[in-house]
């Protein structure tokens, strides 16, 4: 695949930032204020910021498939360094970008997966227990996308000064 121009560069790079940001908001609050402290039951009644659990549950999913169709765009552009990485056995020296691209991977299926037990007659147990994985992995993979967005941080101020003039 050829690299695009850098306008479309940082306009798919901002999207899966603002995307993030939100996956990442609407995540921590159906964690922290619908999840924590309601063993098994969430209110139907309760809100935060006017919003229902399940309007913070339905935002949170569509912020997830946009992120994920950015991202997956972002590493087919990326395609050809990841290959490079895998065949020259360059694993050490890029190791936070794999572990990312791993820990995305792993919090991806782990919400996946329990979207698709809803629609089957899968014990709820099943999917509790992957949620569980995914809630927690999911701050392990906050702290790994601020630390890979903090080291392009340059990058975006100096692409937005050259589009911009």
């Amino acid at each position: 695949m050829e690299k695009p121009k850098p306008t479309v560069l940082f306009t798919i790079n901002s999207l899966i930032l603002l995307c993030g940001i939100a996956t990442i908001f609407s995540g921590l609050t159906i964690m922290f204020h619908f999840h924590m402290g309601h063993p098994g039951a969430i209110s139907s009644t309760d809100t935060f910021w006017g919003l229902h659990y399940f309007s913070w549950s339905m935002a949170h999913k569509v912020f997830v498939i946009s992120l994920t169709l950015l991202i997956a765009y972002h590493i087919l552009l990326h395609w050809k360094w990841y290959k490079n990485v895998l065949q020259k056995k360059l694993l050490t020296k890029n190791r936070q970008v794999l572990l990312l691209t791993i820990i995305f991977t792993i919090a991806f299926l782990t919400g996946f997966i329990p979207w698709l037990h809803q629609l089957t007659n899968v014990r709820d147990i099943t999917r509790r227990f992957l949620l569980e994985i995914h809630d927690k992995n999911g701050i392990v993979l906050i702290v790994f996308l601020i630390l890979h967005v903090s080291k392009r941080f340059k990058w975006f101020k100096d692409t937005y000064v050259k589009l911009k003039l």
